[in-house]
């Protein structure tokens, strides 16, 4: 018998089949093949033998099997008709072709096996036809060559899908597990056959750290090219397009175009470039971002300038160093004390004046050392200058074996506060001695007493003064908790904290009175007084039935009252209160009022309320008040309403009302519409220096990237 008979014999041998009748004769077959085996009969060289004429045909029953790789991958093939070619060393399956690895699935109508090289080559009948799925995620292509050990192989004309990008190219590359490359396609997130927009290059990468990389790319818009990049980058979990563009007019700015491309060029690197022009401000052009240099370091700047000289350079830094220390610079320069106010009002809002200085921290359970350089560099800033400044704390801890425990400050620096001249040398010290007492596990008593030395080089009116101040008081207070069981379903259990708390202190008027020295910080405001101070912490806490704990609300009241005070007895009270039952709703309230020789108060309030499921509303509702003895600074209501109108459009109003000055002094009125794979979006922002008009579009996939006109 001819080697290829014998091969026939042998495998039809170790085939279990078995037939039913549907439209015809299907079966399943279990090979298991060793991939040194390769279907070789053992002691028969497969070299140089040729098939002979007489073997039997094959028959044309559905048949499967299953290779074991040296690394102990199974793969499992599946087919409706299975031969044996090139003297047992391919398998051919024709029909419903279906080919398993533990983690990738293909399907094709044609497909040839190579048992020794362990690779496999797969066509269509039709484009498309040959399907390769991994982690649920399809891609389609003509024809594919596939090496299932080292997970490396070739797929042409493919289409697929990598989260959230679609992708269609000439050729994909398979370099490994985790890696391709695309050459000749293009990416979009819009799923149509002919994409609203794609990014299209000759070469694309998907690298094994999750970050796709074309270059020389062109964005297309439909048919149309509309812009050059010579590398485009994208990590995956990234939610942010690496385009950003802005059109419109401002009132102080003209009109204006704004650009931003998002740079990724190396793994410790991430930025953006800004290239902008107005006609009022000539043109801008600026560089921001985040760097890790080094190891435990972290660095972020951002600087921009344009032609009218108007800017700034910011530059933030922080080092980790052995042994608990940890080294801070940051440093911010602006042009003018408009700048930011006038490019980027959004920020202006949220943020204080401009600081530059450098920390450097070292903490450890029970001291913390701080040595701090302050240097005020914008000119309008008042702030007091620390050249340098050490901080040396002692916490809290035991003394000893004994029932006392201590604590220590030292703050030694030489101050200048500007813009005016008044400077010191400033060396304080403060020691603190308490005695905690428990009478019952419910109830706390801790009387204190307490010393503090300050000197300065210079006074009002004299200089080399040094003062002495003590201290003594005694707080006492208790925990109280109380357990409810279950309100509703969602609640398995309540539980309300009270924790009252009731403070006495005397301080004798110093050697040194306030009208001797100047005040820099709060370390200089030492009076002689009596003063009883009350807290009173409400916290109600939820346990859900899987164990999932959530504050429910919280209310604090604290009360301070002078007995007695050398200069005017003082009056203060504050309150602050958080209820958020659920992510939906929530309301938010503080107030402070301080009664004394400069009077002061202030009040805020927020609620808000939103409602995704029916309609998509949106409520927000904010008042604030401040006032000093020079009068009101400001007395507004702000209103934030928006909701859907059908599943494809969204309005939205904000105003911000000022009682003081009867003023409406921020307007923005908003109008959304889903473009399937964009959405768009008009604007219209009043305020009190200026009106800007919006046109934006943003893709759905980068929610917090737009292009706005």
């Amino acid at each position: 018998m001819s080697s290829s008979s014998e091969l026939y014999r042998r495998f039809t041998n170790h085939m279990r089949i078995s037939r039913r009748f549907a439209s015809r004769w299907r079966a399943f077959t279990t090979i298991v093949i060793v991939t040194t085996l390769a279907f070789t009969p053992t002691g028969t060289s497969a070299q140089g033998e040729e098939s002979s004429s007489d073997n039997p045909p094959q028959e044309s029953v559905d048949q499967g099997g299953t290779t074991e790789l040296a690394d102990g991958t199974r793969v499992y093939f599946e087919s409706d008709l299975v031969e044996i070619i090139d003297l047992g060393k391919k398998i051919k399956g024709s029909g419903d072709v279906k080919i398993r690895t533990d983690n990738t699935t293909f399907t094709a109508d044609e497909v040839v096996y190579d048992t020794e090289e362990n690779t496999f080559h797969a066509i269509g009948d039709k484009p498309g036809h040959v399907v390769m799925e991994r982690d649920g995620s399809p891609v389609t292509a003509d024809e594919v060559t596939y090496n299932v050990e080292s997970e490396t192989g070739e797929l042409v004309n493919a289409e697929g899908e990598f989260p959230p990008w679609f992708f269609k190219t000439r050729l994909l590359e398979r370099t490994g597990p985790n890696s391709a490359e695309l050459e000749g396609g293009h990416l979009t997130t819009c799923d149509l056959d002919h994409p609203h927009y794609r990014l299209a290059a000759e070469s694309i990468e998907l690298t094994d750290e999750e970050q796709l990389v074309a270059r020389d790319a062109r964005v297309y818009l439909g048919p149309v090219p509309i812009l050059r990049i010579p590398r485009f980058s994208y990590q995956f979990g990234e939610a942010e397009f690496p385009f950003d563009f802005s059109a419109g007019h401002e009132d102080r700015l003209g009109y204006f175009l704004r650009t931003e491309y998002k740079l990724d060029v190396a793994e410790k690197f991430s930025g953006g470039l800004h290239a902008d022009l107005y006609t009022d401000e000539g043109f801008g052009t600026g560089l921001d971002g985040d760097a890790s240099l080094l190891p435990g370091s972290e660095t972020s700047f951002n600087t921009y300038m344009t032609t009218k000289e108007k800017g700034r350079a910011e530059i933030y830094h922080t080092q980790e160093i052995p042994d608990d220390w940890r080294a801070i610079v940051q440093m911010e320069q602006w042009t003018d004390e408009d700048f930011l106010e006038q490019f980027e009002y959004d920020e202006f809002r949220r943020r204080t004046e401009p600081e530059t200085f450098i920390n450097l921290t070292r903490t450890k359970p029970y001291h913390i050392i701080s040595l701090t350089a302050r240097k005020r560099t914008n000119g309008w800033v008042e702030e007091v200058e620390r050249l340098p400044e050490l901080n040396v704390t002692f916490l809290e801890r035991q003394l000893g074996t004994t029932p006392f425990y201590y604590a220590i400050e030292n703050s030694t620096g030489y101050l200048v506060d500007r813009p005016g001249e008044e400077h010191t040398l400033r060396s304080f010290t403060g020691a603190r001695l308490s005695y905690p007492v428990r009478p019952t596990r419910w109830f706390s008593v801790v009387p204190f007493a307490g010393v503090d030395g300050t000197y300065y080089s210079d006074g009002l009116e004299e200089d080399d003064l040094y003062r002495t101040s003590l201290l003594s008081g005694v707080t006492v207070g208790t925990r109280l908790h109380r357990v409810y069981g279950s309100p509703s379903d969602n609640i398995a259990a309540l539980k309300h904290v009270v924790v009252p708390t009731l403070t006495y202190t005397y301080r004798p008027t110093p050697d040194v009175t306030s009208t001797e020295i100047h005040e820099f910080d709060a370390l200089d405001d030492v009076l002689g007084r009596q003063r009883i101070g009350f807290e009173l912490d409400n916290v109600l806490l939820s346990k859900t039935p899987q164990g999932d704990r959530r504050q429910l609300a919280r209310l604090t009241l604290y009360s301070g009252t002078d007995i007695s005070n050398e200069h005017e007895e003082h009056l203060d009270w504050a309150a602050q209160a958080d209820l958020s039952p659920s992510d939906r709703f929530g309301f938010r309230f503080d107030a402070d009022v301080h009664h004394a020789d400069e009077d002061f108060e202030r009040f805020h309030g927020r609620f808000y309320y939103r409602e995704k499921e029916t309609g998509g509303y949106e409520v927000r509702l904010g008042m604030g008040y401040s006032e000093t003895e020079t009068g009101v600074l400001n007395e507004e209501v702000s209103y934030y309403f928006a909701t859907n109108l059908g599943e494809k459009w969204r309005v939205s109003l904000e105003h911000r009302y000022d009682f003081h000055d009867n003023d409406l002094e921020f307007q923005e009125y908003k109008i959304w519409r889903d473009l399937h794979c964009f959405e768009g979006a008009v604007s219209y922002r009043i305020r009190e220096r200026s009106q800007r008009v919006f046109i934006s579009i943003g893709l759905k996939a980068f929610p917090s990237s737009q292009i706005k006109f």
